[in-house]
């Protein structure tokens, strides 16, 4: 079993430093990859057994709260890149810059915020 532990711990420790890795190019599709590593982490955080998630260091609400963060950005950024300029009538378009800027605001407090934690 003590070989097991050490295996999540070491798993946990990879994927934390490959997610932190996924924040050093100031981009949005990174930005993206960083919040389905964070998910996945979650996911099989959960279903460990309570004793050994207590050995991980592993700030769940944190965590959680993050990717909160991170979808409600990605919303933003999958509906702009679903109505590009294209399929947009011009008389809407005040609304989709309004959404643009929305969506920069967002990219750029997420980035700030997650790339301060990682220094």
């Amino acid at each position: 079993m003590l070989s097991s532990k050490k295996a999540v711990l070491k798993y946990f420790i990879m994927e934390q430093k490959k997610a932190n890795k996924i924040l050093q190019d100031k981009d949005r599709e990174g930005m993206h990859q960083y919040r389905k590593k964070i998910k996945k982490l979650m996911y099989v955080y959960n279903v460990l057994p309570k004793k050994i998630q207590k050995m991980i260091d592993f700030n769940k609400t944190e965590l959680n709260n993050q990717q909160k963060r991170l979808g409600n950005w990605h919303d933003n950024y999958a509906a702009i890149n679903y109505f590009s300029d294209e399929h947009i009538p011009l008389e809407t378009s005040e609304y989709f810059q309004k959404l643009k800027k929305r969506e920069e605001r967002q990219f750029n407090a997420l980035y700030n915020s997650l790339s301060n934690k990682l220094k």
